[in-house]
């Protein structure tokens, strides 16, 4: 089986690519191929066996994130990969993750991760959708799916996954042409699709951030940023 896990890594996020691939090399899918694309402005990353490096420019906040399906779209023919996984760059994973996590079983094809802000929360008004009509991510009140998803970890079937990207960059495309921008951006569109398209569920634990104290057990942390010089330091 062939796996591939795609991340961004420009300006200061930098300091993240070495925990994330040594840590995700040793616990995810072991004993299965696996490849790293990595997006990045770094003159440090080159490519070497299983790690594929794209210069990518820096495009500032929210442009980073936003542009993700841009960017998985324009490495589409280098994808040749049973299963595709995106995640946030400081992602470190913990435990053996494998199989199990695989969306076989479902209709859609794909795999997400629960946002452990509304970990305990089912179908709710709460959820921070794209309530504005004029973006496409836009969702009516009463049109929450069942969870509410974070975009740091996702994935799914080649077909299914790179349908999504295809879908998204587009719906992204039309908004940036009107001068709009989702409230979460990339996020705020992947849950829209996901509520047409449920995909498989993972716990909070596969994205733990390390400050929350949740009933799951720890699989992937998301690094604290704050340990890191801060957000607003990663983003300059």
């Amino acid at each position: 089986m062939k796996i591939c896990y795609i991340f961004i890594a420009t300006g200061k996020y930098e300091l993240f690519v070495d925990g994330l691939i040594s840590s995700c090399s040793k616990n995810f899918f072991c004993g299965e191929q696996l490849d790293f694309f990595i997006f990045t402005d770094s003159d440090n990353l080159k490519s070497k066996k299983n790690v594929n490096v794209i210069y990518q420019k820096k495009m500032g906040w929210p442009f980073d994130t936003l542009m993700r399906f841009h960017l998985i779209n324009s490495i589409k023919s280098k994808l040749d990969y049973d299963f595709i996984f995106f995640g946030n760059a400081n992602m470190f994973f913990l435990e053996n993750i494998g199989r199990e996590i695989l969306p076989i079983e479902e209709k859609s094809g794909l795999v997400g991760a629960i946002h452990p802000g509304f970990h305990n929360i089912i179908k709710s008004h709460t959820f921070p959708l794209e309530r504005r009509m004029e973006s496409t991510a836009y969702v009516g009140y009463g049109e929450e799916g069942d969870h509410y998803f974070q975009g740091c970890f996702f994935g799914g079937r080649n077909e299914s996954f790179l349908e999504m990207t295809d879908i998204l960059q587009n719906e992204i495309q039309k908004d940036l042409d009107n001068n709009v921008i989702a409230i979460w951006h990339d996020e705020s569109h992947m849950n829209k699709y996901f509520i047409k398209n449920p995909p498989k569920k993972l716990d909070s634990g596969y994205i733990y951030p390390p400050s929350f104290d949740l009933p799951f057990q720890k699989k992937i942390l998301q690094l604290g940023k704050t340990e890191h010089g801060g957000i607003n330091f990663l983003r300059s």
